[in-house]
């Protein structure tokens, strides 16, 4: 039994597999380009982030420094609600910067220069993680 088809057609089931295939490489193309080319953040853009972050601290110091004074005289409290706001904005500060901490680790090396000339010497000043020192005297 011999089998005909005419020359130059293509099936309908050929074309739905080409085409699901063009958009799956498509699509995995420009996330991988898109990826690729994404901007990462500046050093500015992170000072700037952490600037905002702790902006609730700074406020809260401020304010502290000005309901304090209010509510304290001679070691006695004698306004409890100013205290109470004091203490509140303190509370408050107290969360933003511990929201802010962040892992660092500190070389011990006089510039920039003297990494690339101690290849394999232990520069590890400090290491902090969450905001504890886990490594190094100060």
């Amino acid at each position: 039994m011999s089998l005909y088809r005419q020359a130059g057609r293509t099936s309908g089931r050929t074309l739905v597999i080409a085409a699901v295939v063009a958009l799956v490489v498509g699509l995995a193309g420009g996330y991988a380009i898109g990826r690729a080319t994404a901007p990462k953040p500046t050093l500015a853009d992170k000072v700037a982030d952490l600037r905002s972050s702790l902006g609730p601290a700074q406020e809260g110091i401020e304010l502290s420094a000005t309901e304090y004074p209010q509510a304290v005289r001679d070691g006695r409290i004698v306004a409890p609600t100013e205290y109470a706001a004091a203490q509140s904005d303190v509370q408050r500060a107290r969360d933003a910067i511990s929201g802010a901490r962040a892992d660092v680790h500190v070389l011990d090396a006089p510039s920039h220069i003297h990494l690339a000339y101690r290849p394999g010497v232990p520069l590890t000043h400090a290491v902090w993680k969450h905001g504890r020192r886990v490594k190094g005297l100060l």
